[in-house]
């Protein structure tokens, strides 16, 4: 019967049990351990005490388990071979050959690039998990990486974030230029002006976005009325979809046509006004930076020189 002593199995007796299992013998198992047959015979019978059950049949030909000791020989090596699974995970995780990670977005043109940053990632280490979660509002992504939801999160610079638990990085910066169709109106002329442009509907982001007020004041540094609003979108490619599809006018990234320009759907209009972009990234100060995470960094900073951004 089991003795109801409330003990731990000692760890060294098991690993010796499991030695007689294999071998088939005491004395194989002890040349195996290094140690004397009387000791190893000495430790098997305590534990055999410990737990109240017999658990080797010994005899001429050898040590069998018994069900008992089939049983906790079972368990005893799915725990070392868990252990020697977590051993070679934290070697990985150490090294940034495996990790997860939860990339938060909520600009069209930070999703396209943090897209090619992690299937560069993934190239070399395809045990990597990765999620992007694009179209999040700037509070919700806050929220969620303080909570831990997301690892860190990649947005347009603009409001400040005066919190002590979030550490915010000035990553890169890029070029907009003004966006027609390659069909429209002014772009059969050679050189429209800005004002030309500016007869025309736009496609803008909402009122309340930063990205809208950049806009608004492009003009209005010129001593030009802002654009009508033609359409209100909450994403880069609907802003896309739209420019291709009618005569409505934007300012999107450059590289964030680059795409549509090589394959003659758009004309770009670069008057060299100061119509850069920042971007930051933003993550948790409380938590240490995982081998992961700085591979995503470095991955997207070589990204963005890669599609000639320039940072500040």
């Amino acid at each position: 019967m089991y003795s109801s002593r409330k003990q731990g199995i000692d760890q060294e007796r098991v690993l010796r049990l499991i030695a007689v299992i294999e071998t088939g013998s005491f004395s194989a198992a002890a040349e195996c351990l290094g140690i004397t047959q009387p000791t190893l015979s000495a430790s098997i019978s305590q534990l055999e005490r410990d737990v109240g059950l017999r658990l080797l049949d010994r005899g001429a030909r050898g040590a069998h388990p018994t069900v008992y000791g089939t049983l906790l020989y079972e368990r005893a090596k799915n725990i070392q071979e868990e252990l020697a699974r977590a051993a070679n995970d934290l070697a990985d995780l150490a090294s940034g050959r495996r990790g997860r990670l939860v990339v938060g977005t909520n600009s069209g043109t930070a999703a396209q690039v943090a897209c090619t940053t992690v299937t560069r990632m993934i190239a070399t280490r395809p045990d990597l998990q990765i999620q992007l979660q694009d179209g999040q509002p700037l509070t919700d992504m806050v929220t969620n990486l303080k909570c831990g939801v997301i690892d860190l999160f990649v947005s347009p610079c603009g409001k400040s974030l005066p919190d002590p638990e979030l550490q915010d990085e000035h990553l890169i910066s890029f070029p907009r230029v003004f966006v027609t169709r390659s069909e429209h109106p002014l772009a059969q002329r050679a050189k429209p002006s800005i004002a030309d442009l500016a007869a025309c509907a736009f496609v803008y982001p909402d009122p309340g976005e930063d990205s809208y007020d950049s806009i608004v004041g492009v003009f209005e540094r010129l001593g030009i009325a802002p654009p009508r609003i033609g359409a209100v979108v909450q994403s880069l490619e609907a802003a896309k979809l739209l420019i291709m599809g009618s005569d409505l006018c934007a300012i999107l990234p450059r590289v964030a046509v680059a795409s549509e320009t090589k394959l003659g759907l758009v004309r770009l209009y670069d008057f060299n006004l100061p119509l850069h972009k920042s971007y930051r990234l933003v993550r948790n100060a409380r938590r240490t930076l995982s081998p992961t995470m700085a591979h995503f960094i470095d991955e997207f900073r070589l990204v963005c020189d890669g599609l000639a951004w320039s940072r500040n």
